[in-house]
């Protein structure tokens, strides 16, 4: 069964997917277990990242195979493009969402505890977007290009 928090879930009043969240405290105990949590259910449902308030977390980190970041930012997009997205909070829905194909992000690492500010392109740089977009409160679906419904 998944924690996972559905668009289709009964209200929960704020949603948990329009949190805006603030930055987070680094250091904590329960960070650490936030993000064992977050890392699990991302690979048990196969997702290629995953956002804190997805499951109901208010902390503003997200997780993915490559990074596990806390109070990310984006400090440079270069290169645009369209690109077929789906979310794990919204099953059976594609998206088409301009994303940059490059962008520069700071971030703190949890996993180094350390800030880092690295470039990220292409996919690495759409998945990047997609999880501080959860992080914003915004829904891929927000952007309103092509919603396909079917098999993501």
């Amino acid at each position: 069964m998944s924690n996972i928090i559905l668009v289709s879930d009964p209200p929960i009043n704020p949603n948990p997917l329009r949190w805006k969240i603030p930055d987070s405290a680094c250091g904590a105990e329960e960070t650490r277990d936030h993000v064992a949590d977050l890392l699990s259910e991302m690979h048990n449902l196969n997702g290629l990242g995953l956002a804190a308030n997805q499951l109901g977390i208010k902390e503003r980190i997200f997780v993915t195979e490559f990074m596990v970041a806390m109070n990310p930012t984006i400090m440079q997009a270069q290169y645009y493009k369209d690109v077929v997205e789906g979310c794990l909070s919204l099953p059976g829905i594609t998206v088409t969402v301009g994303r940059a194909k490059k962008i520069r992000v700071n971030y703190f690492d949890i996993v180094d505890w350390d800030e880092k500010s690295n470039v990220f392109v292409d996919e690495q740089a759409h998945i990047i977007q997609h999880e501080i977009d959860h992080l914003n409160g915004v829904l891929c679906i927000d952007y309103g290009h092509h919603v396909l419904t079917g098999r993501t």
